[in-house]
């Protein structure tokens, strides 16, 4: 194509980024999709009970005594147990 005036370039140029920049904008947003949202049924109660499965468990691994393994093994049958329902809950809703 043959441009025959400087208008005719500019708009063709002013066309051109127009079109870049509306093509960029939507595909590089500024904003990230998707995070902060977490998992719904996730609550405190589960933070707690998995903090304090992770020191028993490094308790019973350094100490190797059957007793903290004995009490790893509880709190985890109770975190497990809590998570399931939190779950089951979430899902019926």
């Amino acid at each position: 194509m043959v441009y025959k005036s400087t208008e005719d370039t500019e708009k063709s140029l002013t066309i051109i980024n127009d079109s870049l920049m509306s093509g960029y904008e939507k595909s590089c947003s500024l904003e990230k999709e998707g995070l902060g949202k977490g998992t719904p049924w996730w609550n405190r109660r589960l933070s707690v009970l998995q903090s304090g499965l992770r020191k028993l468990f490094s308790r019973a691994k350094n100490a190797k005594k059957c007793e903290d393994w004995e009490a790893y093994k509880e709190h985890r049958k109770e975190f497990k147990k809590e998570e399931t329902e939190n779950v089951k809950i979430f899902a019926a809703t």
